[in-house]
């Protein structure tokens, strides 16, 4: 089944590549998930059931649904659907490198192969293919439903919008990520930890230096409510798989790679927008001080969400490396907590080199 990666938890949305893409997925799963509010009324059967699912659902549920759009799926990754309704099914899904799975609530749209290579449906109210919903898949670690510049509220000359994610909130907000125009969904993919910069551009594209990426908070009438200007071109926006929050959470990953060097990569950082806007989350020290809390992989720093010692929402293990004077290396070693409403600190440090081509530090290394 192809799966529009709606909100259950927080979501990313994103699109159905190719025609063949949605043949596969229908030769291995009786039906595909699939795009718009329009493509779901179009879809659907008159009497409002799916062709392979018949359940009732929840208002909330089916509004969830109705937002429509599709994850792009690639070859080996499963999608288990846990339960279905009538236009609604709950589905997990696991993204290539992904350590956990992700669960959506989706709309179910049907359709039959056919001999010419395009999925089409049989829905009394009309057919249509997935082209008239297709949009490009977004960055390495979230997918989203891109916009036209024209729906887009307030786009600058040479944007374009990458992603635009629906906030998760009682307000019906939307978080978007906006790039430099000439970067395509799949240049994105290309350029993404590679530091290229425009050496990356095709032939026929202007050079000029790219624009750096920005990030912003919609509103469900289209009012750019804040907005943050970005210090590199890429970025992407995931929902934080972090259970227990009492605000929806996401991961800003900025990609700050450098074309040589060992101590730059992306870095994550959380932002919780019905708290502190389109700030990054700030941690404390087991020394008071505070910091925004952000998360590198480089060559010299890794990151990982762990289950907590003591039972409640996840930790995450931080471990990165710096010279300390001459030749010798000092790694640093970090636990995150999330206590008393507040993300705090632990800390420890040793002597010695660790590099990320190494295993992940074992749990006890860190306080």
């Amino acid at each position: 089944m192809l799966q529009t990666r709606f909100a259950l938890l927080a979501l990313s949305l994103g699109a159905l590549s190719t025609h063949a893409l949605a043949d596969e997925l229908v030769a291995t799963r009786p039906g595909v998930m699939c795009v718009s509010a329009d493509a779901l009324a179009r879809l659907t059967l008159p009497s409002g059931d799916s062709r392979t699912h018949a359940a009732t659902t929840t208002p909330e549920l089916q509004g969830l649904a109705a937002s429509g759009g599709c994850i792009d799926i690639q070859p080996g990754m499963r999608v288990t659907v846990q339960k279905a309704f009538k236009n609604t099914a709950v589905v997990t899904y696991r993204p290539a490198g992904a350590q956990s799975d992700q669960t959506f609530v989706v709309p179910n749209i049907d359709f039959a192969q056919t001999t010419g290579g395009a999925a089409t449906t049989g829905a009394a109210t009309g057919s249509a293919t997935p082209a008239a919903a297709q949009a490009a898949p977004a960055s390495a670690s979230a997918a989203a439903t891109p916009r036209s510049a024209a729906a887009a509220p307030g786009l600058a000359q040479g944007y374009r919008v990458a992603q635009h994610i629906p906030a998760s909130d009682r307000a019906g907000t939307f978080l978007e990520i906006l790039e430099d125009a000439r970067i395509t969904p799949g240049l994105h993919k290309t350029l993404w930890g590679s530091g290229a910069g425009t050496d990356g551009l095709p032939d026929g594209v202007s050079h000029a230096p790219l624009l750096n990426a920005q990030v912003r908070l919609v509103s469900a009438a289209d009012t750019v409510l804040a907005s943050r200007k970005l210090d590199y071109p890429l970025a992407s926006l995931e929902a934080a798989p972090l259970h227990g929050l009492p605000s929806p959470t996401w991961f800003l990953t900025i990609d700050a790679t450098a074309p040589m060097g060992s101590y730059s990569g992306p870095g994550t950082e959380m932002l919780v927008p019905a708290q502190s806007g389109l700030e990054a989350v700030r941690y404390t020290s087991a020394q008071g001080e505070a910091a925004p809390l952000v998360l590198a992989r480089t060559g010299k720093a890794d990151w990982k969400i762990v289950p907590a010692r003591a039972g409640g929402i996840e930790e995450i293990e931080d471990v990165f490396c710096a010279n300390a004077d001459g030749d010798n290396f000092v790694t640093t070693y970090r636990t995150y907590r999330f206590v008393d409403g507040k993300w705090q600190a632990a800390s420890r440090q040793l002597r010695g080199l660790w590099e990320s081509d190494r295993q992940f530090p074992a749990r006890p290394d860190f306080p």
